[in-house]
């Protein structure tokens, strides 16, 4: 009985978790360039004693979970990186990028990397995103110093007619590992992973892009998360139940 409780707690688990990341994404129904979280779980076949790495790591197991059955540990969470939609504005200073690339922005945590493009000018004078931390172009950070700015599909940007600087998109190598830093921001903690120029990447002055949550599909995976937790809790119960029975019966004299 110890085993199946095991097994079932960690399903349960698990679904639980998973909501969890469901409804952040769901959270961010509106909120400009935000990549959705894929939820990543770890199983085992029955008879497998070991679990390896740390993917059990904030699991409430008990001390001799290497010998229970456990089916299924929550491994942590991947962006799912795919184009949101891409809404005009009007606004010469909100930029999209159209396709695989990224906005370089500096910040006092070092450099990060995100498509949520609603700029604006901070007060040093430079192109920046709504922190204030300047956007990165292929000379450093952007000066704007004027009020007719024009950013053409390249990322050159023009400012009174002259020409100012370019912003710099970058893309990575698909092995890159990038981690989220909030909502909509990402860093990379492998100094072996280089920066790349991207490519056939359109800059598109005057639009935005949108979160890439799907709704209607997150509510459905929402309603399917919970019908397994609660299938998961009443096993737990009638599990509990027939342990109580079994207990209940021993020694009692036929």
């Amino acid at each position: 009985m110890g085993i199946a409780l095991y097994t079932a707690a960690s399903g349960s688990l698990a679904n639980q978790m998973r909501l969890e990341v469901l409804s952040n994404n769901l959270a961010n129904l509106n909120t400009i360039g935000y990549k959705e979280d894929r939820s990543s779980f770890q199983s085992w076949l029955p008879g497998v004693s070991k679990i390896q790495g740390d993917s059990t790591k904030g699991m409430n197991l008990p001390i001799n979970y290497d010998q229970a059955n456990i089916q299924v540990a929550f491994e942590g969470t991947r962006p799912n990186f795919s184009l949101g939609d891409i809404k005009y504005t009007g606004n010469s200073l909100d930029i999209a990028l159209d396709g695989k690339g990224f906005f370089k922005i500096e910040t006092p945590n070092g450099t990060q990397y995100t498509k949520k493009g609603n700029f604006q000018i901070n007060g040093d004078g430079f192109l920046a995103n709504q922190e204030g931390f300047p956007v990165m172009g292929n000379n450093g950070p952007i000066s704007i110093k004027g009020k007719e700015i024009m950013i053409d599909e390249l990322g050159n940007i023009t400012v009174e007619g002259q020409v100012s600087d370019r912003i710099s998109v970058i893309n990575f190598d698909e092995s890159a590992n990038l981690e989220k830093a909030g909502d909509t921001a990402f860093i990379t903690n492998d100094s072996e992973v280089n920066e790349i120029p991207a490519q056939g990447v359109k800059v598109k002055q005057g639009y935005l892009e949108l979160s890439n949550v799907n709704g209607m599909r997150v509510v459905i995976e929402m309603i399917e998360a919970l019908r397994a937790f609660e299938s998961y809790q009443k096993m737990i119960h009638s599990i509990d139940d027939l342990n109580e029975q079994s207990i209940s019966k021993v020694g009692r004299i036929a």
